[in-house]
């Protein structure tokens, strides 16, 4: 039964993922990208606790005064683990946004807002 209970919460844990990645919501530290950059697209997400270490081992780096949160390398997008933030806290939809963006062809180059 625990086994069970388990594998429901992580299947939870992953469907809540996708979602939050399909979720395009403007935030005030992340730059929304337009709109037909926002399309569906199948990628593979890694949740780690820490995005700015895989994505400086991909190849990401930040412009100066600015800190990596997320990425996107060939349909990678890397992002938070949203299990250590607490509940309630911590909506990442906006990062998996932005990055979805760049593995739909939204050039890494764009302006910031």
């Amino acid at each position: 039964m625990r086994l069970a209970a388990g594998l429901l919460a992580s299947c939870a844990a992953t469907w809540a993922a996708i979602a939050a990645l399909n979720a395009c919501a403007p935030a005030p530290h992340v730059q929304r990208p337009p709109a037909r950059y926002q399309g569906d697209r199948t990628v593979v997400a890694v949740l780690t606790h820490d995005p700015a270490g895989a994505c400086k081992r991909l190849g990401a780096t930040a412009p100066e005064g600015r800190t990596i949160v997320a990425c996107q390398h060939a349909g990678t997008l890397v992002l938070l683990n949203p299990c250590l933030l607490p509940p309630g806290e911590g909506d990442w939809s906006d990062d998996g946004c932005h990055e979805l963006a760049h593995a739909n062809a939204w050039p890494a180059d764009h302006p910031a807002q």
